[in-house]
């Protein structure tokens, strides 16, 4: 009964990421660099297409979820981390995963469940969590130029 306590408390302090470490900005969303993959690398085209067929409503009403609440998953993964709550990080490492998948987002999807084992195993990198949450920018970075960009 209380070895999950015990995984718990080996997470290793992971820090919340920050608006201003790395790729931060004052929004709490991250700037994309000037290395940054295509479009299409990030978000799959066959994915976006898909979920547009559905209707730009659809496709809006997704990536307005996205906006909400994948910055806050990503904090509370940071929180989570910071409290050696190693079971919380994994429930919401995999949730992140999901998000991820629903766009095709590919390397953010591989992000999420590389912390999703790692937090199972307790034991996250602090970097991983950032890389994640910068690579989530790219992906809402995408997401609101395919809003602005009429069907292909």
């Amino acid at each position: 009964m209380s070895q999950p306590e015990q995984s718990n408390s080996t997470v290793p302090v992971a820090p919340a990421p920050t608006p201003q470490a790395n790729c931060g900005s004052a929004d709490g969303w991250a700037a994309a660099g000037p290395g940054d993959r295509a479009a299409d690398e990030i978000c799959e085209r066959e994915t976006i297409d898909s979920l547009r067929l559905e209707g730009v409503d659809f496709l809006r009403e997704l990536v307005e979820l996205f906006k909400a609440e994948v910055p806050k998953g990503v904090r509370e993964l940071g929180q989570a981390l910071d409290g050696g709550d190693s079971a919380l990080a994994t429930r919401i490492a995999h949730t992140l995963k999901g998000s991820a998948g629903i766009f095709g987002a590919t390397r953010m999807q591989e992000l999420a469940g590389s912390i999703e084992r790692a937090a199972r195993a307790g034991s996250v990198e602090k970097a991983i969590v950032e890389e994640l949450r910068c690579e989530c920018e790219r992906v809402r970075q995408v997401l609101e130029a395919e809003l602005s960009t009429p069907p292909a």
